[in-house]
């Protein structure tokens, strides 16, 4: 048991020239005995680690101000949350140090072929997709590259320029038309300008040679000589797609004289091409079988427009 110092006997009490009682030498022993007992005294373990626990992990005084880390709500300092809190972050104390792994919901959190890639759409974050990429944010401040081409590999994210082609007649040949009402593919060497994503494999041609589908818009502009000397002839220039004309993108115009003699004609057209998909130009004399025609000049271009 402890001693106190109020149940000791005041040494003042013994008389001077005498002898030191027993009791006073008992006082003395009970004194080392005190000092002894209070050099044993251990503080309160709340300065200290608390407890260590499969499920709540690290305590540091979390009775008061201290610190908590816990496994699936990150770290707490103080048992009231005030200090650093990193929820769902996967925490690890080793050798180095403690090392803290960002959830996952800091990253990329879905990749989708129609929506692209998204980082954190739910709140301040970043979704790139090929219709309206890239933004920045839920309401969508940033920068948005319409109609880009987007692929993530290996190296990273690449935006790609939008798709493109264009091509023209550098020697010219007639084109008979041997049946009236008939289309025949332009003929005659052409050679390719500018080419994104398409290629010009044969003349007179542009295959799109690109992933996603995407929406162009092709115009192509001829000079056609009517070789013969008969006049009003009534003539048409349409797109072919994958070998098929297109009666919808037609253009019509008549040699009301007779030939030689060229009409300019020029005919547009929007299509949906995927990859493989190529267009050519056609022209057909409606009115007479056997006449020739020749594209004297002639260019054609395909531009992505979504």
């Amino acid at each position: 048991m402890a001693t106190s110092l109020s149940g000791l006997p005041g040494i003042a009490s013994v008389p001077q020239g005498h002898e030191v009682p027993r009791r006073v030498s008992r006082f003395t022993e009970q004194v080392a005995q005190f000092v002894r007992e209070i050099k044993e005294v251990t503080v309160s373990g709340t300065s200290y680690i608390t407890a260590v626990d499969s499920n709540e992990g690290l305590a540091v005084n979390a009775g008061s101000l201290g610190t908590v880390i816990y496994a699936s709500g990150g770290l707490q300092v103080g048992a009231s949350g005030f200090g650093v809190k990193l929820d769902g972050a996967s925490l690890t104390l080793g050798a180095s140090g403690l090392k803290v792994t960002t959830p996952a919901t800091n990253y990329i959190t879905a990749i989708d072929a129609s929506e692209g890639l998204e980082v954190n759409a739910g709140s301040l974050g970043t979704v790139i997709n090929a219709s309206g990429g890239l933004q920045v944010g839920a309401s969508g401040f940033g920068v948005k590259l319409d109609g880009a081409s987007l692929s993530l590999g290996a190296g990273g994210l690449s935006v790609a320029q939008r798709a493109y082609g264009s091509l023209y007649v550098s020697t010219a040949v007639n084109t008979v038309c041997t049946t009236a009402g008939t289309f025949y593919k332009i003929g005659g060497t052409t050679t390719s300008i500018l080419l994104n994503d398409f290629t010009m494999p044969a003349d007179n041609r542009l295959t799109y040679t690109g992933t996603p589908t995407i929406t162009v818009m092709v115009i192509c502009t001829a000079a056609i000589d009517n070789t013969t000397t008969t006049a009003n002839q009534n003539c048409a220039i349409q797109f072919g797609v994958d070998g098929s004309t297109v009666a919808a993108s037609q253009s019509l115009w008549s040699f009301a004289l007779g030939g030689p003699g060229y009409t300019t004609v020029t005919t547009i057209w929007v299509l949906s091409m995927s990859t493989n998909t190529y267009i050519e130009p056609f022209v057909a004399n409606l009115t007479k079988s056997g006449d020739t025609l020749k594209a004297d000049s002639l260019k054609m271009v395909a531009v992505q427009i979504g």
